[in-house]
């Protein structure tokens, strides 16, 4: 029979002397171990919830040809134009092509079936250098409100 390890042998006996006393042991090792589980655990879910949806799914690129269902507001909530049907709209995605600006900017990276709701600001004096909206046309420098849904790729 091997010989006890004399410092094994003492801790253990401290501890049956806090047991006795009524005085809980914790394990120290074993509950930091846990804790960090705990945390990586739900770290992967919490990743899970928010990427989740977009994995295995494709992205709309430039160039891409979607089809896309959407409803254009202005700021009395009144519709100004909207998707002929369910299936959508043809568009293809091109960045100095797409207009309004704005739209092609929050389309980019949406996934299909994806819903979002957008607005661009209106430019009150009509000389902004940033702005996003239609600069053309009846909508010309309102403040437009969208709701995009991606139907499918084309």
């Amino acid at each position: 029979m091997p010989k006890k390890n004399p410092k094994h042998q003492a801790r253990i006996e401290r501890q049956q002397g806090l047991t006795k006393r009524g005085k809980r042991i914790y394990n120290w090792k074993k509950i930091g171990g846990i804790l960090i589980l705990c945390v990586v655990v739900g770290a992967f879910i919490t990743l899970g919830i928010i990427y989740g949806p977009k994995l295995g799914r494709r992205e709309i690129q430039e160039g891409d040809t979607v089809y896309i269902y959407y409803e254009l507001y202005d700021t009395n909530d009144t519709l100004l134009e909207n998707s002929t049907d369910d299936s959508g709209t043809k568009f293809t995605i091109k960045q100095f092509e797409t207009e309004p600006k704005g739209f092609h900017r929050e389309v980019l990276y949406m996934v299909e079936g994806e819903e979002k709701n957008f607005v661009i600001d209106a430019c009150p004096n009509q000389d902004c250098k940033s702005y996003l909206g239609y600069t053309i046309g009846e909508h010309a420098w309102k403040e437009l409100r969208y709701y995009v849904r991606i139907v499918s790729f084309a």
